[in-house]
């Protein structure tokens, strides 16, 4: 006999499975979201090829693997050509093989096995080199991934043979990993490049991270003479084996090679670009600011208008400031940094960097990478251990100084109370699990184009609102209200008769952007169409949209709380120059569903309530 109460409280179980079902395929289907370039790059170069560069960045004293100990084996700089030289003697190895080296380190550090500089997880090194004919012998070593002589990896062309080699050491046993011929003979007295390019990636045939190292040969006076080859091999992770080195070696003769023309090379993401300025020391004008990072550090690579020099009279300093709890978007002005690092030219033209907390106590010395006196550009490498609490994004503000008078704000001229605007960089950026929702604007219809809008766009997911404004033209590198204003009209309750009235909505929040400052949230304070706002919090942008596009901006939805956001609200974007509107759109609905988890609870909740009262029905 067929149970009624069952029955009803099965078909209700499955209804309500089916329902969670359709929440759970929500959570973890992935879903489209529309591709952004969030980034623009720049080349870090530690061109060290002349004299001066090479004592800075090449450790020519402790890496000498000198097995004689009878001075046979050493580096030097021909200082008539200026090239870097490594020559051994390998006729007499009874105590074992010649095998000068050198480690790129920081600059003016002490000679010190372990005061290698760290460079980036991804990064390509070129070198040109040279056999001379006399005495005709030398392999040319680069180390991609370096640790001490027993832990590296090695890209070696076999002079004598012609070869592409590719090894590891790994606690001082040799592996050989590939070895493959150029295709053409390496001639003496002929100068050749090396190029190695190493990056950690994932190897799909593999199923997982591992080194990638690619290195091309060619020859300088027939580029038709070129040859590439390739490996994958996860032995030597990047984690601890993330120095640089060069070696010249044959194990059984005389050898000399030759080394110019070094640069080091990575993918940097532009931070800000200053306005044009007056400082009388160009070197004390930056110009712009480039970071990117890897999972041991930071990398700065400051721009300055001019070649570093040092004064005889005054020290001159770079000063760097590091927001990492991200408090200073709580003030409409001013800056709460956590941590910063200072770069100090001495009037003897030695220098250092170093690493302080907030209350000026001095936590390491820090390794100036590149540049320096000669040099437009400085770049110094923060380890991310030394920043207690560091999470995804942080912010900076930095100045200069020579001796105790400012002379450059960045990246707002702010000197004299070194407190201005911030610029946010992400280790982690933060996505929409959303589709973006694109309301597209007339083209042609404003000028510049900078301030023609294209079309505005929204996303979120859980936490955060993403909003994004595309012009005809592109966003100005330089901040002003003269360059132009972006804004966004939020109207959170959906109601067009409460808020500021613009467009066909009541807007009760604003998200501004004045190029070159940090974007601000506003809370409409006034009665309708008088201009009266409360400043809230300076939000975020995923990257500074400086010669883009686009711009697309993040706010964490907590933010909004009077009134709160409704399940559906409506954007309006407005650009602006000085107090004048240039462009506006339409308006665009926005869904911002409750949090997947409080609905995954509800409808929890839902079933226990079906459960319960079908129970009770038997």
């Amino acid at each position: 006999m067929l149970n009624i109460g069952a029955y009803r409280f099965n078909k209700m179980f499955i209804s309500s499975l089916f329902l969670l079902g359709v929440v759970l395929l929500f959570m973890f289907i992935p879903i489209h979201v529309v591709s952004q370039k969030i980034e623009s790059t720049e080349i870090l170069s530690l061109d060290f090829s002349n004299e001066e560069e090479v004592l800075k960045h090449l450790d020519t004293t402790t890496e000498n693997c000198d097995a004689g100990n009878d001075g046979t084996s050493r580096e030097y700089v021909d200082t008539t050509n200026e090239w870097f030289v490594f020559e051994g003697d390998n006729t007499n190895t009874s105590n074992g093989y010649d095998e000068p080296i050198v480690v790129v380190k920081g600059y003016c550090e002490s000679d010190s096995f372990n005061s290698y500089a760290v460079l980036p997880y991804n990064y390509s090194v070129s070198a040109e080199f040279m056999v001379p004919s006399s005495p005709g012998y030398g392999d040319f070593y680069i180390f991609p991934r370096y640790k001490t002589v027993e832990d590296k990896y090695e890209v070696v062309v076999d002079t004598e043979y012609s070869n592409l080699v590719f090894n590891y050491v790994k606690n001082n046993e040799w592996h050989e990993l590939k070895i493959v011929s150029l295709g053409f003979n390496i001639q003496k007295d002929h100068w050749y490049r090396l190029e190695v390019s190493i990056t950690w990636e994932y190897n799909s045939e593999q199923g997982k991270y591992m080194n990638h190292i690619v290195a091309t040969v060619t020859d300088l006076s027939n580029q038709n003479n070129k040859y590439t080859g390739e490996i994958w091999d996860d032995n030597l992770p990047p984690d601890t084996y993330n120095g640089l080195g060069f070696l010249g070696f044959d194990d059984d003769k005389q050898f000399k090679v030759y080394m110019d023309n070094i640069e080091v090379r990575t993918s940097m993401e532009k931070a800000f670009e200053e306005p044009t300025e007056s400082i009388s020391l160009g070197d004390l004008d930056v110009v712009s600011l480039y970071i990117t990072h890897d999972n041991n550090m930071l990398f700065f690579h400051l721009y300055l208008n001019d070649k570093v020099q040092a004064d005889t009279s005054y020290t001159k300093y770079w000063v760097i400031q590091l927001d990492i709890d991200k408090d200073s978007r709580n003030s409409d002005s001013g800056f709460n940094y956590d941590y910063y690092f200072v770069i100090q030219l001495s009037t003897d033209a030695s220098a250092t960097a170093n690493l302080f907390d907030s209350s000026g106590s001095w936590i390491k010395a820090l390794h100036i990478l590149g540049g320096g006196i000669g040099y437009n550009y400085i770049i110094v490498e923060v380890p991310r251990n030394s920043l207690t609490g560091l999470q995804d994004s942080f912010y900076a503000y930095g100045y200069t100084e020579l001796g105790s008078t400012a002379k450059d704000g960045f990246p707002r001229d702010d000197v004299d109370t070194a407190s201005g605007d911030y610029v946010i960089y992400y280790l982690s950026k933060p996505k929409p699990t959303s589709s973006w929702t694109i309301e597209t604007d007339d083209q042609g219809d404003a000028s510049p184009l900078s301030l023609d809008i294209v079309s505005i766009g929204s996303a979120y997911n859980d936490e955060l609102l993403f909003f994004n404004i595309t012009v005809a033209g592109q966003y100005a590198w330089n901040g002003g209200s003269d360059t132009g204003i972006y804004r966004i009209y939020i109207d959170a309750d959906n109601n067009p008769e409460t808020g500021y009235q613009v467009g066909s909505i009541g807007a009760d929040y604003m998200l501004e952007h004045v190029v070159g400052y940090s974007p601000k949230l506003w809370k409409y304070t006034g009665s309708g169409t008088s201009w009266s706002w409360s400043f809230i919090k300076r939000e975020d942008y995923l990257f500074n949209p400086g010669g883009l596009s686009s711009s697309i901006y993040v706010v964490p939805k907590n933010d909004f709380t009077d009134p709160p956001l409704g399940s559906q609200i409506k954007i309006y974007a407005q650009t602006g120059q000085g107090s004048n509107s240039v462009d506006d759109t339409g308006a665009l609905p926005i869904p911002v569903p409750e949090s997947i988890l409080i609905v995954l609870i509800g409808v929890l909740l839902g079933l226990g309530i079906i459960m319960y009262r079908n129970i009770q029905m038997r």
